[in-house]
């Protein structure tokens, strides 16, 4: 508790972020992970296998690759990106310490972009129902990119 406490501390992320519960549910699904691995190996293993097929059979070389909900990478293999595309875009409203570890070993590959991939979630805390249509500069971001995959799941946000 005490290192989940000081990673929090440590780990950028934004205001919203923070007061949202979304850092602190970053943090706990690593170490949930840890927890649960054998029982989350098979689903991790298929997801993994199910994007490595994809990258190899892409008809041309992948100069892009976005990952909408990108989290701690668990269902996607960040070996697997780096091998078939020559830059990959992390999309989530926070990036785990580890990620930003891994984007100063691989200069110029690996880009984090921090975005509420609900685009509702300024709304949810003010008790809105809305979902704010996503910027164009974002939109025009992911129809640039050769592959998009969607790591996202709603289910997992605290609110």
């Amino acid at each position: 508790m005490i290192l989940e406490a000081l990673e929090w501390m440590i780990t950028p992320a934004s205001l919203l972020a923070r007061r949202s519960g979304l850092l602190a549910g970053q943090i706990a699904i690593r170490h949930r992970a840890q927890r649960c691995k054998a029982l989350w190996h098979s689903h991790l293993s298929a997801t993994r296998q199910a994007i490595r097929t994809c990258l190899q059979n892409q008809p041309q070389p992948i100069k892009t690759v976005m990952v909408m909900g990108s989290g701690h990478l668990h269902d996607c293999a960040l070996e697997d990106l780096l091998s078939h595309a020559e830059k990959i875009i992390l999309v989530d409203i926070v990036h785990p310490l580890e990620l930003y570890w891994h984007r100063s070993h691989h200069k110029g590959r690996i880009e984090l972009l921090t975005r509420d991939l609900s685009f509702s979630l300024k709304g949810a805390l003010r008790g809105q129902k809305l979902v704010e249509p996503p910027d164009p500069d974002f939109l025009s971001q992911v129809q640039a990119c050769d592959l998009v995959i969607s790591l996202n799941l709603l289910s997992q946000l605290p609110i």
